[in-house]
Protein backbone atom coordinates (compact mmCIF):
# COMPACT_ATOMS: atom_id res chain seq x y z
CA UNK A 1 0.00 0.00 0.00
CA UNK A 2 2.87 2.33 0.85
CA UNK A 3 4.50 1.84 -2.57
CA UNK A 4 1.21 2.50 -4.30
CA UNK A 5 0.75 5.69 -2.35
CA UNK A 6 4.35 6.85 -3.24
CA UNK A 7 3.64 6.19 -6.93
CA UNK A 8 0.41 8.12 -6.77
CA UNK A 9 2.09 11.06 -5.08
CA UNK A 10 4.89 11.05 -7.65
CA UNK A 11 2.47 11.17 -10.61
CA UNK A 12 0.42 13.83 -8.92
CA UNK A 13 3.56 16.02 -8.29
CA UNK A 14 4.47 15.82 -12.04
CA UNK A 15 0.98 16.82 -13.07
CA UNK A 16 0.94 19.62 -10.53
CA UNK A 17 4.25 20.90 -11.89
CA UNK A 18 2.76 21.17 -15.37
CA UNK A 19 -0.22 23.06 -14.06
CA UNK A 20 1.95 25.46 -12.09
CA UNK A 21 3.74 26.50 -15.30
CA UNK A 22 0.35 27.39 -16.94
CA UNK A 23 -1.37 30.25 -15.12
CA UNK A 24 -4.64 29.58 -17.06
CA UNK A 25 -5.16 26.22 -15.48
CA UNK A 26 -7.25 26.15 -12.38
CA UNK A 27 -5.38 24.26 -9.77
CA UNK A 28 -8.22 24.02 -7.37
CA UNK A 29 -10.61 22.68 -9.94
CA UNK A 30 -8.36 20.06 -11.56
CA UNK A 31 -5.18 19.18 -9.66
CA UNK A 32 -6.77 18.27 -6.39
CA UNK A 33 -9.72 16.32 -7.73
CA UNK A 34 -10.10 12.92 -6.16
CA UNK A 35 -7.34 13.37 -3.55
CA UNK A 36 -7.66 13.53 0.20
CA UNK A 37 -7.00 16.76 2.03
CA UNK A 38 -3.60 15.66 3.46
CA UNK A 39 -2.38 14.70 -0.02
CA UNK A 40 -3.50 18.03 -1.36
CA UNK A 41 -1.34 19.80 1.21
CA UNK A 42 1.70 17.59 0.48
CA UNK A 43 1.37 18.10 -3.24
CA UNK A 44 1.08 21.85 -2.85
CA UNK A 45 4.17 22.18 -0.61
CA UNK A 46 6.22 19.71 -2.68
CA UNK A 47 5.41 21.49 -5.86
CA UNK A 48 6.57 24.79 -4.46
CA UNK A 49 9.81 23.23 -3.21
CA UNK A 50 10.54 21.64 -6.56
CA UNK A 51 9.50 24.77 -8.40
CA UNK A 52 12.00 26.83 -6.36
CA UNK A 53 14.84 24.39 -6.98
CA UNK A 54 14.39 23.50 -10.67
CA UNK A 55 12.29 25.76 -12.99
CA UNK A 56 10.58 23.95 -15.87
CA UNK A 57 9.56 24.89 -19.45
CA UNK A 58 7.16 23.07 -21.71
CA UNK A 59 8.74 22.47 -25.14
CA UNK A 60 7.02 20.31 -27.71
CA UNK A 61 4.57 19.01 -25.19
CA UNK A 62 7.37 17.96 -22.84
CA UNK A 63 8.43 19.47 -19.56
CA UNK A 64 12.19 20.14 -19.39
CA UNK A 65 14.30 22.00 -16.81
CA UNK A 66 15.48 25.47 -17.73
CA UNK A 67 18.78 25.32 -15.75
CA UNK A 68 20.03 22.59 -13.46
CA UNK A 69 22.62 23.46 -10.74
CA UNK A 70 24.38 20.38 -9.45
CA UNK A 71 25.29 20.17 -5.73
CA UNK A 72 29.08 20.45 -5.18
CA UNK A 73 29.99 19.30 -1.61
CA UNK A 74 33.67 20.31 -1.89
CA UNK A 75 32.77 23.85 -2.95
CA UNK A 76 30.28 24.19 -0.12
CA UNK A 77 32.87 22.88 2.39
CA UNK A 78 35.45 25.56 1.48
CA UNK A 79 32.79 28.28 1.48
CA UNK A 80 31.81 27.31 5.01
CA UNK A 81 35.46 27.15 6.02
CA UNK A 82 36.14 30.67 4.74
CA UNK A 83 33.06 31.93 6.54
CA UNK A 84 34.20 30.37 9.82
CA UNK A 85 37.71 31.78 9.40
CA UNK A 86 36.32 35.32 9.15
CA UNK A 87 34.43 34.97 12.40
CA UNK A 88 37.24 33.31 14.42
CA UNK A 89 39.87 35.23 16.40
CA UNK A 90 43.39 35.18 14.89
CA UNK A 91 45.74 32.41 16.12
CA UNK A 92 48.76 33.63 18.10
CA UNK A 93 51.85 31.72 16.97
CA UNK A 94 54.49 30.51 19.52
CA UNK A 95 57.42 32.83 19.74
CA UNK A 96 60.57 30.70 19.57
CA UNK A 97 62.64 33.42 21.26
CA UNK A 98 60.64 33.33 24.47
CA UNK A 99 62.34 31.61 27.42
CA UNK A 100 60.41 28.80 29.12
CA UNK A 101 58.67 29.81 32.31
CA UNK A 102 60.40 27.02 34.26
CA UNK A 103 62.66 24.06 33.53
CA UNK A 104 64.82 21.52 35.34
CA UNK A 105 67.90 21.88 33.14
CA UNK A 106 69.77 24.31 30.91
CA UNK A 107 68.75 22.28 27.84
CA UNK A 108 65.38 24.04 27.68
CA UNK A 109 67.07 27.45 27.50
CA UNK A 110 70.24 26.79 25.48
CA UNK A 111 68.63 27.19 22.05
CA UNK A 112 66.89 30.49 22.83
CA UNK A 113 69.21 32.20 25.33
CA UNK A 114 71.92 34.39 23.85
CA UNK A 115 73.68 34.43 27.23
CA UNK A 116 73.96 30.64 27.47
CA UNK A 117 75.07 30.38 23.85
CA UNK A 118 77.83 32.90 24.53
CA UNK A 119 78.99 30.99 27.62
CA UNK A 120 79.03 27.73 25.66
CA UNK A 121 81.14 29.44 23.00
CA UNK A 122 83.71 30.31 25.70
CA UNK A 123 83.80 26.67 26.83
CA UNK A 124 81.58 26.83 29.93
CA UNK A 125 80.37 23.31 30.77
CA UNK A 126 76.75 23.93 31.72
CA UNK A 127 76.11 20.28 32.61
CA UNK A 128 78.71 20.49 35.38
CA UNK A 129 77.16 23.67 36.75
CA UNK A 130 73.78 21.95 36.62
CA UNK A 131 75.17 18.98 38.57
CA UNK A 132 77.44 20.61 41.15
CA UNK A 133 75.90 24.10 41.53
CA UNK A 134 72.19 23.77 40.66
CA UNK A 135 71.30 26.96 42.55
CA UNK A 136 73.24 28.94 39.96
CA UNK A 137 70.58 28.05 37.36
CA UNK A 138 68.16 30.43 39.04
CA UNK A 139 70.11 33.53 38.01
CA UNK A 140 71.95 32.23 34.93
CA UNK A 141 68.82 32.27 32.77
CA UNK A 142 68.15 35.89 33.82
CA UNK A 143 71.62 37.30 33.13
CA UNK A 144 72.06 40.19 30.75
CA UNK A 145 74.95 39.79 28.33
CA UNK A 146 76.11 43.42 28.34
CA UNK A 147 75.24 44.32 31.91
CA UNK A 148 76.17 41.19 33.89
CA UNK A 149 78.66 39.18 31.84
CA UNK A 150 80.80 41.51 29.75
CA UNK A 151 82.17 43.54 32.75
CA UNK A 152 83.13 40.32 34.58
CA UNK A 153 84.94 38.90 31.56
CA UNK A 154 86.78 42.19 31.11
CA UNK A 155 87.83 42.04 34.76
CA UNK A 156 89.21 38.52 34.28
CA UNK A 157 91.16 39.75 31.27
CA UNK A 158 92.73 42.59 33.25
CA UNK A 159 93.91 39.99 35.79
CA UNK A 160 95.76 37.94 33.21
CA UNK A 161 93.05 35.38 32.40
CA UNK A 162 93.03 34.39 28.74
CA UNK A 163 89.71 34.03 26.85
CA UNK A 164 90.54 30.34 26.40
CA UNK A 165 90.50 30.03 30.22
CA UNK A 166 87.11 31.73 30.74
CA UNK A 167 85.24 28.45 30.42
CA UNK A 168 87.39 26.69 33.01
CA UNK A 169 87.12 29.56 35.51
CA UNK A 170 83.33 29.98 35.21
CA UNK A 171 82.65 26.23 35.23
CA UNK A 172 84.55 25.88 38.50
CA UNK A 173 82.92 28.96 40.06
CA UNK A 174 79.67 29.91 38.30
CA UNK A 175 78.91 32.37 41.11
CA UNK A 176 81.45 34.79 39.66
CA UNK A 177 78.60 35.85 37.33
CA UNK A 178 76.09 36.29 40.15
CA UNK A 179 74.55 39.78 39.70
CA UNK A 180 74.78 40.22 43.48
CA UNK A 181 78.58 39.85 43.31
CA UNK A 182 79.99 43.11 42.03
CA UNK A 183 83.34 43.93 40.48
CA UNK A 184 84.16 45.63 43.78
CA UNK A 185 83.76 42.31 45.63
CA UNK A 186 86.19 40.63 43.24
CA UNK A 187 88.67 43.48 43.56
CA UNK A 188 88.55 43.20 47.34
CA UNK A 189 89.75 39.58 47.30
CA UNK A 190 92.33 40.30 44.60
CA UNK A 191 93.64 43.26 46.54
CA UNK A 192 93.93 41.19 49.72
CA UNK A 193 96.00 38.50 47.97
CA UNK A 194 98.33 41.14 46.55
CA UNK A 195 98.71 42.64 50.02
CA UNK A 196 99.98 39.21 51.14
CA UNK A 197 102.72 39.45 48.49
CA UNK A 198 101.09 37.24 45.89
CA UNK A 199 102.27 38.50 42.52
CA UNK A 200 99.93 39.26 39.62
CA UNK A 201 100.95 36.02 37.89
CA UNK A 202 100.23 34.08 41.07
CA UNK A 203 96.82 35.73 41.42
CA UNK A 204 96.06 34.73 37.81
CA UNK A 205 97.11 31.16 38.60
CA UNK A 206 94.83 31.07 41.65
CA UNK A 207 91.96 32.41 39.53
CA UNK A 208 92.34 29.50 37.13
CA UNK A 209 93.08 26.74 39.63
CA UNK A 210 90.68 27.71 42.44
CA UNK A 211 88.32 30.57 41.51
CA UNK A 212 86.06 29.53 44.42
CA UNK A 213 88.45 31.53 46.58
CA UNK A 214 86.67 34.66 45.30
CA UNK A 215 83.47 33.44 46.98
CA UNK A 216 85.11 33.65 50.39
CA UNK A 217 85.04 36.80 52.45
CA UNK A 218 88.36 38.49 53.07
CA UNK A 219 87.90 37.92 56.81
CA UNK A 220 87.52 34.14 56.37
CA UNK A 221 90.37 33.95 53.86
CA UNK A 222 92.66 35.83 56.22
CA UNK A 223 91.69 33.50 59.05
CA UNK A 224 92.48 30.37 56.99
CA UNK A 225 95.91 31.67 55.96
CA UNK A 226 96.65 32.50 59.58
CA UNK A 227 95.57 28.99 60.61
CA UNK A 228 97.99 27.34 58.15
CA UNK A 229 100.86 29.61 59.08
CA UNK A 230 100.74 28.22 62.63
CA UNK A 231 99.14 24.79 62.54
CA UNK A 232 98.08 23.43 65.94
CA UNK A 233 99.55 20.15 67.16
CA UNK A 234 98.75 17.67 69.87
CA UNK A 235 100.94 19.71 72.21
CA UNK A 236 99.40 22.93 73.47
CA UNK A 237 102.71 24.76 73.53
CA UNK A 238 103.89 23.65 70.07
CA UNK A 239 102.76 24.65 66.62
CA UNK A 240 103.89 23.84 63.09
CA UNK A 241 104.99 27.18 61.73
CA UNK A 242 105.57 28.17 58.12
CA UNK A 243 107.22 31.25 56.73
CA UNK A 244 105.39 33.59 54.36
CA UNK A 245 107.10 32.07 51.32
CA UNK A 246 106.34 28.52 52.46
CA UNK A 247 102.70 29.42 53.04
CA UNK A 248 102.35 31.05 49.60
CA UNK A 249 103.93 27.99 47.97
CA UNK A 250 101.50 25.70 49.81
CA UNK A 251 98.52 27.74 48.62
CA UNK A 252 99.82 27.81 45.04
CA UNK A 253 100.41 24.03 45.05
CA UNK A 254 96.95 23.27 46.41
CA UNK A 255 94.73 26.38 46.61
CA UNK A 256 91.70 24.42 47.78
CA UNK A 257 93.26 23.85 51.22
CA UNK A 258 91.87 27.25 52.22
CA UNK A 259 88.38 25.71 51.97
CA UNK A 260 89.15 22.66 54.14
CA UNK A 261 87.47 22.51 57.58
CA UNK A 262 90.05 23.36 60.23
CA UNK A 263 88.94 20.39 62.36
CA UNK A 264 89.75 17.97 59.53
CA UNK A 265 93.25 19.44 59.16
CA UNK A 266 93.89 19.24 62.89
CA UNK A 267 92.81 15.56 63.05
CA UNK A 268 95.16 14.70 60.18
CA UNK A 269 98.09 16.30 62.01
CA UNK A 270 97.13 14.49 65.20
CA UNK A 271 97.11 11.14 63.35
CA UNK A 272 100.54 11.84 61.87
CA UNK A 273 101.82 12.57 65.36
CA UNK A 274 100.09 9.94 67.46
CA UNK A 275 99.39 7.05 65.05
CA UNK A 276 102.34 7.32 62.66
CA UNK A 277 104.91 8.76 65.06
CA UNK A 278 106.24 11.56 62.84
CA UNK A 279 108.05 14.45 64.47
CA UNK A 280 106.84 18.03 64.08
CA UNK A 281 109.70 18.74 61.71
CA UNK A 282 108.79 15.73 59.56
CA UNK A 283 105.11 16.76 59.51
CA UNK A 284 106.13 20.26 58.39
CA UNK A 285 108.26 18.73 55.65
CA UNK A 286 105.43 16.50 54.37
CA UNK A 287 102.71 19.17 54.40
CA UNK A 288 104.92 21.85 52.85
CA UNK A 289 105.89 19.55 49.98
CA UNK A 290 102.48 17.89 49.44
CA UNK A 291 99.63 19.90 51.02
CA UNK A 292 97.06 17.96 48.95
CA UNK A 293 97.64 14.92 51.22
CA UNK A 294 95.44 16.69 53.78
CA UNK A 295 92.44 15.76 51.60
CA UNK A 296 93.17 12.01 51.69
CA UNK A 297 91.71 11.35 55.12
CA UNK A 298 93.04 9.60 58.19
CA UNK A 299 92.18 6.06 57.09
CA UNK A 300 94.18 6.43 53.89
CA UNK A 301 97.03 8.04 55.83
CA UNK A 302 97.26 5.19 58.34
CA UNK A 303 96.93 2.44 55.70
CA UNK A 304 99.74 3.86 53.54
CA UNK A 305 101.99 4.46 56.53
CA UNK A 306 101.57 0.86 57.79
CA UNK A 307 102.31 -0.60 54.34
CA UNK A 308 105.37 1.60 53.82
CA UNK A 309 106.70 0.87 57.28
CA UNK A 310 105.92 -2.86 57.61
CA UNK A 311 106.18 -4.25 54.07
CA UNK A 312 108.40 -1.76 52.24
CA UNK A 313 110.64 -1.32 55.31
CA UNK A 314 110.85 2.46 54.94
CA UNK A 315 111.88 4.63 57.88
CA UNK A 316 110.05 7.79 59.00
CA UNK A 317 112.80 9.90 57.49
CA UNK A 318 112.57 8.10 54.12
CA UNK A 319 108.79 8.52 54.07
CA UNK A 320 109.10 12.23 54.93
CA UNK A 321 111.52 12.71 52.03
CA UNK A 322 108.93 11.15 49.69
CA UNK A 323 105.66 12.85 50.76
CA UNK A 324 103.95 11.91 47.47
CA UNK A 325 103.49 8.44 49.04
CA UNK A 326 100.54 9.93 50.96
CA UNK A 327 99.01 11.40 47.82
CA UNK A 328 98.55 8.16 45.90
CA UNK A 329 96.14 5.25 45.93
CA UNK A 330 97.07 2.36 48.20
CA UNK A 331 96.23 -0.18 45.47
CA UNK A 332 98.72 1.42 43.09
CA UNK A 333 101.47 1.38 45.70
CA UNK A 334 100.83 -2.24 46.71
CA UNK A 335 100.71 -3.59 43.15
CA UNK A 336 103.91 -1.94 42.00
CA UNK A 337 105.90 -2.75 45.12
CA UNK A 338 104.92 -6.43 45.08
CA UNK A 339 105.77 -6.73 41.39
CA UNK A 340 109.23 -5.31 42.11
CA UNK A 341 109.53 -7.65 45.08
CA UNK A 342 108.83 -10.70 42.86
CA UNK A 343 111.59 -9.55 40.52
CA UNK A 344 113.94 -8.86 43.43
CA UNK A 345 114.22 -5.20 42.55
CA UNK A 346 112.45 -3.57 45.50
CA UNK A 347 115.57 -1.63 46.54
CA UNK A 348 114.63 1.84 47.83
CA UNK A 349 117.79 2.82 49.74
CA UNK A 350 120.02 5.07 47.68
CA UNK A 351 123.13 3.61 49.30
CA UNK A 352 122.54 0.12 47.87
CA UNK A 353 123.30 -1.10 44.32
CA UNK A 354 120.27 -1.40 42.05
CA UNK A 355 118.53 1.48 43.84
CA UNK A 356 115.09 2.40 42.43
CA UNK A 357 113.63 5.85 43.07
CA UNK A 358 110.26 5.86 44.82
CA UNK A 359 109.26 8.71 42.52
CA UNK A 360 109.66 6.38 39.51
CA UNK A 361 107.63 3.75 41.31
CA UNK A 362 104.70 5.99 42.25
CA UNK A 363 104.60 9.08 40.03
CA UNK A 364 104.60 7.47 36.58
CA UNK A 365 102.40 5.71 34.09
CA UNK A 366 102.62 1.94 33.67
CA UNK A 367 104.82 2.35 30.64
CA UNK A 368 107.14 4.80 32.41
CA UNK A 369 107.24 2.55 35.46
CA UNK A 370 108.44 -0.44 33.40
CA UNK A 371 110.96 1.60 31.45
CA UNK A 372 112.45 3.67 34.29
CA UNK A 373 112.69 0.73 36.67
CA UNK A 374 114.00 -1.60 33.93
CA UNK A 375 111.61 -4.44 34.73
CA UNK A 376 110.64 -5.75 31.31
CA UNK A 377 107.72 -4.99 29.03
CA UNK A 378 104.45 -3.35 29.92
CA UNK A 379 102.60 -6.43 28.64
CA UNK A 380 104.24 -8.54 31.34
CA UNK A 381 103.31 -6.02 34.04
CA UNK A 382 99.70 -5.79 32.84
CA UNK A 383 99.49 -9.59 32.84
CA UNK A 384 100.68 -9.55 36.46
CA UNK A 385 98.04 -6.95 37.41
CA UNK A 386 95.27 -9.14 35.97
CA UNK A 387 96.28 -11.92 38.36
CA UNK A 388 96.01 -9.74 41.45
Amino acid sequence: MFSVYRACCSKTRIAASKLLQNPHNGLMSYAYQGLPTSSKFNIHSSCHQDNDRIPFNEIGGKVVPQKVELFDPEKEFFEDLNTDAKTESPVVEYNEQELPISADSFAAYANVSEVLQTLIMFGVELHKIEKHNPTAMQFYVKLDLLKDITPKLEYLTTNGILPAEFGQVITKNPFLLDPNKTIGDLEETTGYLKSKNFTQDQVSLLFVRFPQMWNMSVVKLDGMLGFYQNLPTNYETKTISFTGDQLRNMVLKCPSIVALPTESVYLMIKSMEMSCGFTIQQIRQIIAAKPSMLFRGRNNLNSIYLFCSNEMKLTHEEIARNPFLFDTRLERLVTRHRYLNELGKDIYKDTEPGYISLFDVICSTNEEFCRNCDIGTIAEFEKYMRTQ
